[in-house]
């Protein structure tokens, strides 16, 4: 049965139950119920999807018992190197490698011709709890700035740090001494308040234009938290530095300069009505900078406040002065679909047993707190993406009823507009409506109950309900435009696996998707005007990715633009292979510490649609060793449609070469092969994860195992 959930107790609980330790904001919430299910699943229109393949397949950076987000909140910590500068990507993650070990921040480097791992060490030598780093790639020097937050291991405040790596001798890896930019607790004056109690934290960083000839400047926003009223509301806190590729080079310490958003600070103050802001921090090409999202809103008693909730913070000269506000409106209306009897409408109140009339009902911009926001410098516009989620005046929303869009800022006419991206509707500059895909305002199609069928999906990266993950375990991140107009949005979606689980008997034709979320990646190629319809990648139906459980998932911060036959667009993530699917650190840690892998991967897409081009099938199939996991022995079989050259080995986690198995040319057919737990050298490995991988002249697969002495 689909439940409706509250916004205003979900939004007021959601913020003020903090961990300090695993500095995740805990959801909670209230639920009221549908009287009847409307999960049916109805035809959807489609439109034309990219064709993909693995072009790299799921490699390994770093184990980690730290199962939550791996990177920021509000950014991608994956970064392609510009082109005058090298081929490389290079990225950041937080990762906790043992038990009993502290979280700490990784800085790494892929070549991006043999997509190997060239490096990836901690960023700091110090031992502290390190986590949500992020970092940018300034096109103009190429240098590279990366920005997290920690606390020492007796500690429980934290403080912001930055370094940057200077590729002396066109060498990555140097490393400035890390830079203590917020050393909390900080003092905030706003207007005739002053607070001195202040956390800011969750750092995002963005390069761009400075006043200073010859100058760039380097911005870091920051959120705050501390609670000052009733509710707990994120005011920012943003710091600026010049620097010259020189500075960069000679280690030469920034100089900063700190300044807020008054408005903002007024409402982390405000005890007469609450705001809640979501907001991403982006720098333009022509100094002005942004924080842009949107926010929840409602009064100390719950009442749920319709106002402009779509929000862009403009400052006009380089971070320095006063702040602006544009604003728009963040609801969109609907219609209730009437019952087949014509009795009434489907959405009722379930306490008085009357139908909502269309006016208290309404489409929403929410539901997503880990979102990032890119500025297109073609079209001088801000993107980022958001969910469309279906809500009532009395304050409830429909948790299956949450749908993707595409939101955009003109920076020239200070104007917002958005675009469906997932499901589709006959009318684009519509809401997407569950029960009327044609939009002729007509129910498309009822069960045999009469009840109005739905299109949803579930566009988080966990199943469940119990956890009220919405929106902690929303993850949708958006790529800046190449230079060919290509971008993609990636979001996770657990319907197949909530079906499943929720109602075995009616879906079990989904039973595969068990434990398994799906990747869905979207794209544009016009800028974000229009957006083909996603691939889905999951264990299921990759078998690349078979045995993973990936989560928390992000591209790199611009697509590869492809040429030749297929042309298209390559795309690097970053990932978190979870060994049980869910999340320890958040309340209630009702899973397994078990931990996890920190990964990355490539997709090669197109923009041919599926019926026009066909992928050559693989000659091999790797199957999973048995038993697993295993002690001291195990079995590995694959199958050969062909004779061909075949290379078999064993990896660790850091993805270096454990046991060469197999490398010749082996005849069709099916082969098995035993392990017996050793290296090259015949020593004993130890216990842990291990990934064998089968590789041809023109694919590989690679399947995960674990020994256990």
């Amino acid at each position: 049965m689909n439940k409706a959930k509250v916004i205003v107790l979900l939004i007021i609980a959601l913020f003020v139950c903090i961990l300090m330790a695993d500095e995740i904001i805990q959801p909670t919430g209230k639920k009221t119920s549908q009287p009847t299910s409307y999960h049916s699943f109805s035809p959807v229109l489609t439109r034309e999807t990219p064709d993909y393949v693995f072009s790299v397949n799921p490699t390994p950076l770093n184990p980690s018992y730290y199962d939550y987000v791996i990177g920021g909140f509000y950014n991608l910590p994956m970064q392609i190197q510009p082109t005058e500068f090298g081929n490389d990507i290079y990225l950041t993650y937080h990762a906790k490698t043992t038990l009993s070990g502290q979280r700490r921040v990784y800085y790494s480097r892929i070549n991006g011709s043999s997509h190997a791992v060239e490096f990836n060490e901690l960023i700091t030598p110090t031992v502290n709890y390190e986590g949500y780093s992020c970092m940018a790639f300034d096109p103009v020097s190429g240098k590279i700035i990366l920005a997290w937050h920690e606390h020492g291991v007796t500690e429980t405040i934290y403080d912001v740090k930055i370094t940057w790596d200077a590729f002396l001798n066109n060498t990555p890896g140097n490393l400035f001494p890390p830079q203590m930019i917020i050393d909390n607790p900080t003092t905030l004056t706003s207007g005739i308040t002053t607070t001195i109690d202040n956390q800011f934290m969750w750092p995002i960083v963005a390069i761009g234009p400075s006043p200073v000839e010859g100058n760039r400047r380097v911005y870091l926003s920051n959120r705050n938290m501390t609670n000052h009223n009733t509710y707990f509301s994120q005011n920012s806190y943003i710091g600026y530095a010049d620097f010259t590729t020189q500075m960069v080079q000679d280690s030469t310490p920034l100089s900063w300069t700190f300044t807020s958003v008054p408005l903002l600070d007024a409402w982390s103050l405000d005890t007469q009505l609450y705001r809640f802001p979501y907001l991403d921090f982006v720098a333009g090409n022509d100094g002005r900078v942004y924080l842009i999202g949107y926010h929840d809103q409602s009064t100390p008693n719950g009442t749920f406040i319709m106002e402009n909730g779509m929000d862009c913070f403009i400052n006009d000269n380089y971070g320095a002065g006063a702040w602006r506000y544009v604003s728009a409106n963040a609801f969109m209306p609907t219609w209730n679909p009437p019952l087949n009897d014509g009795s009434g409408g489907f959405l009722f109140n379930d306490n008085q047993g009357n139908a909502f009339p269309d006016s208290s009902l309404f489409w929403w911009f929410g539901n997503n707190e880990h979102f990032n926001a890119v500025y297109d410098q073609t079209n001088h516009k801000i993107h980022f993406p958001s969910l469309l989620t279906l809500c009532r005046s009395d304050g409830n929303y429909y948790g299956d009823l949450q749908y993707v869009r595409h939101i955009e800022f003109d920076t020239e006419t200070e104007t917002f507009s958005t675009q469906q991206v997932y499901p589709k509707g006959a009318d684009l500059s519509e809401p997407f409506t569950p029960w009327d895909q044609n939009d002729d305002h007509v129910v498309d199609q009822y069960d045999a109950n009469g009840i109005p069928m739905m299109k949803t999906i579930w566009p988080f990266s966990l199943w469940e309900d119990q956890v009220n993950m919405m929106p902690a375990y929303t993850n949708m991140k958006i790529t800046e435009p190449n230079e060919h107009g290509q971008m993609a949005m990636v979001w996770q979606d657990s319907w197949k696996a909530r079906m499943y689980r929720l109602y075995p008997d009616e879906y079990s034709d989904l039973a595969p998707y068990n434990d398994a979320p799906e990747i869905y990646i979207s794209l544009s190629n016009d800028y974000g005007d229009t957006w083909l319809d996603p691939i889905a990648l999951s264990s299921v139906s990759n078998p690349e990715l078979a045995g993973i459980i990936p989560m928390y998932v992000y591209p790199a911060n611009k697509l590869i633009y492809t040429e030749g036959e297929n042309e298209g667009a390559r795309l690097y993530i970053l990932f978190f292979d979870d060994n049980s699917w869910g999340s320890y650190p958040m309340n209630p840690g009702i899973y397994p510490n078990d931990g996890g892998t920190v990964m990355y991967m490539a997709i090669d897409l197109t923009t041919v649609g599926n019926d026009d081009v066909v992928q050559p099938p693989s000659i091999a199939t790797l199957q999973q060793n048995f038993p697993n996991p295993f002690n001291p022995k195990t079995t590995i079989t694959f199958n050969l449609t062909k004779a061909a050259p075949v290379d078999l080995a064993i990896y660790n986690i850091k993805g270096q070469i454990v046991k060469t198995l197999l490398k010749e040319k082996a005849k069709q057919g099916d082969h098995s092969i035993n392990w017996n737990g050793t290296d090259n050298n015949g020593n004993p490995v130890s216990s842990g994860v291990y990934f064998y991988k089968l590789k041809n002249d023109k694919t590989s697969q690679s399947r995960k195992m674990v020994l256990m002495r």
